[in-house]
């Protein structure tokens, strides 16, 4: 119901009318009717944030075996130039054997106060086998370059020699945000440990 209501101005003499909406209609009612509309839109709103955690859902950019495979071996690369064992083992399933050999020859080095750096492998050729979101296979072609072991107080001590090129398959799988190895072998032949330095 709409009430108009006619008043006279006492300064003018005119009349001026004011519209006054709802009139008539009860307050709990009102408040009611908002009720209904507001509140089932607060709800959806707050299931769409925490859904969400307040932001949209974003796609995992696709990662190309060559990076997968180049970017494994660079974070193994700063865990053996910090002397980080348990960033090692991290590269790895828990539990993997290859991952206890993998820390192991850093512990050796790291017992005697030694690191080592520029561990870098140069991929000259890369054949893939599986491509997933979740699963990297492939025959890699690949030789360590030249690394140098050094003191604690980056005091240079031997450099390892390149070595020759050698063909490994690897898989990698993720796990949260990371890629692990789960295997490396010669193609056709029992599993091999990955490439490592030896120690001096």
């Amino acid at each position: 119901m709409v009430v108009v209501r006619v008043r006279r101005s006492s300064a003018s003499g005119r009349h001026r009318a004011t519209l006054r909406a709802g009139a008539g209609v009860p307050r709990g009612l009102l408040v009611a009717a908002l009720a209904l509309v507001l509140v089932p839109l607060a709800a959806g709103v707050a299931l769409a944030l925490t859904g969400t955690g307040g932001e949209a859902p974003r796609a995992r950019p696709h990662v190309t075996p060559r990076a997968v495979v180049e970017g494994w071996d660079a974070r193994r690369a700063s865990a053996y130039a910090a002397g980080d064992v348990g960033a090692v083992r991290r590269l790895y399933p828990p539990g993997s054997p290859l991952g206890e050999e993998d820390a192991d020859v850093l512990a050796a080095y790291v017992e005697r106060g030694l690191t080592v750096h520029g561990l870098r492998f140069e991929v000259r050729d890369l054949a893939v086998e599986a491509d997933e979101p979740a699963r990297v296979a492939v025959v890699v072609t690949d030789r360590m370059a030249r690394a140098e072991v050094r003191r604690g107080d980056g005091t240079p001590v031997a450099r390892l020699p390149a070595r020759a090129e050698a063909e490994r398959r690897l898989v990698l799988e993720r796990q949260g945000d990371a890629w692990v190895l789960v295997a490396a072998e010669h193609p056709g032949a029992a599993p091999v440990t990955p490439s490592v330095p030896a120690p001096p």
